[in-house]
């Protein structure tokens, strides 16, 4: 199931989560963003018109350069999770120089 937030969500508590959504369809529609695949190591920067598919179960963060609208699809029951503290967050996003993370274009 899609997560949104920590880098320390460890695969057995996802196993012990029911199957949820197969995969979401994410497109921009206004601003720009950046999301982490934090599952893949991958980062995408989204503009509008740009989308992104995401098989359940990958773990995602997200940072906004903008007010951002954008359309979200997703097959079956969905679940999100916010497990990250806001300042830990912040502070991932603020080393995102050095993340070693993939560009994705």
């Amino acid at each position: 199931m899609p997560k949104i937030g920590a880098a320390s969500a460890s695969a057995a508590a996802e196993e012990k989560l029911a199957p949820c959504a197969l995969c979401c369809l994410l497109l921009v529609m206004k601003g720009s963003k950046r999301v982490w695949n934090l599952t893949k190591e991958a980062k995408y920067d989204l503009v509008a018109g740009d989308y992104l598919f995401t098989p359940a179960g990958d773990v995602h963060r997200v940072k906004y350069f903008e007010d951002t609208e954008f359309f979200i699809k997703w097959e079956g029951k969905w679940d999100i999770f916010f497990d990250e503290e806001m300042e830990a967050a912040k502070v991932a996003i603020d080393k995102e120089a050095e993340d070693g993370y993939q560009l994705i274009k």
